[in-house]
């Protein structure tokens, strides 16, 4: 048994097929399929059904895949620390962030820390916050950005920043003429939202709920999976929406004419990296908060009374 087929099993449980799990491992089809199934002989054990599409992992699979992540975990660990002993900050690191936070967020640190890091591989995704989490449980990635608090007992989570919202409107709209809003002032079905499983909806719901409107609704309901669409919306003239504050300096002039902030106590999402409880890649992770932390705009440090929403 070998490290280098632990971790051809865990690519396959991963992703259900040996095609994918072979181009993730960065070999041959055949050299991963005959790997694992000299592992298997091994210890005598089939990890995979072979005959469902995807693959699937067997109750005994499942068992031994659980201890080989331990194995790998544990190796990588070493490795960390090999590193961290000879004052290195290198490797792979795969980072998830949220999609209402990532378009906005990565090119503040990204050329930054690519540059004072060359021996970090960083593989950055856009996940929802979901998906995170239940990659971080598995650790098939090595952090996650996103809004907290989550109360997830297997994660750890560092606190980078709060971030307010602000209001998006139509220049047809009923708060056009305020300079400030309130909570109390929006009406929830004159929002537009982001689909399902989007944190920020749900987020934008709490701020909403003291206004929600049970009566009559409009025509129809529009909900997207970006704040790109939904500016959009805003901008042909119908309703408002609800951007996070990094969002605000990638307008142009004329739309920044459309932006409303909140009174005090803002509303707003803290953002956090948060990792597995096992807190493997120490040196890449605080480097990364280090350099995010340098890059946050002056604007969202400043020291204001702030009200943060809850994830759920």
């Amino acid at each position: 048994m070998t490290l280098q087929q632990l971790e051809y099993a865990i690519a396959i449980g991963k992703t259900g097929s040996f095609v994918m799990a072979a181009d993730m491992c960065f070999v041959t089809q055949p050299t991963l399929s005959m790997q694992v199934k000299k592992l298997e002989d091994e210890i005598g054990i089939t990890i995979f059904d072979r005959s469902r599409q995807p693959v699937a992992v067997t109750e005994a699979g499942r068992i031994f895949l659980e201890q080989a992540r331990i194995v790998i975990r544990e190796k990588n660990r070493l490795m960390e620390v090999l590193a961290a002993a000879k004052g290195e900050v290198s490797g792979t690191f795969r980072l998830g962030i949220i999609p209402t936070l990532a378009p906005y967020l990565v090119p503040l640190f990204l050329s930054r820390f690519v540059e004072k890091y060359p021996n970090v591989h960083l593989e950055i995704e856009e996940m929802t916050t979901a998906s995170i989490i239940e990659q971080l449980r598995m650790e098939t990635i090595d952090a996650g950005i996103l809004a907290t608090p989550l109360e997830e007992p297997q994660l750890h989570e560092m606190f980078l920043f709060n971030e307010p919202y602000v209001g998006y409107l139509s220049k047809k709209h009923s708060l056009w003429a305020k300079k400030q809003l309130r909570p109390e002032d929006i009406e929830v079905d004159d929002v537009w939202l982001l689909s399902d499983g989007h944190c920020m909806k749900n987020q934008v719901l709490q701020l909403c709920n003291r206004r929600k409107n049970n009566g009559t609704s409009s025509h129809f309901e529009y909900r997207s999976g970006s704040i790109e669409t939904l500016k959009r919306m805003v901008e042909s003239g119908e309703g408002m929406t609800i951007l996070p504050w990094l969002a605000v300096p990638t307008l142009s002039q004329k739309q920044q004419e459309s932006v409303r902030y909140f009174r005090s106590p803002e509303p707003v999402r803290e953002i956090s990296i948060v990792t597995h409880r096992s807190q493997l890649k120490k040196g890449i992770i605080d480097a990364l908060h280090e350099e995010i932390s340098h890059t946050i705009p002056k604007q969202i440090k400043r020291s204001v009374k702030q009200e943060v929403l809850p994830v759920e």
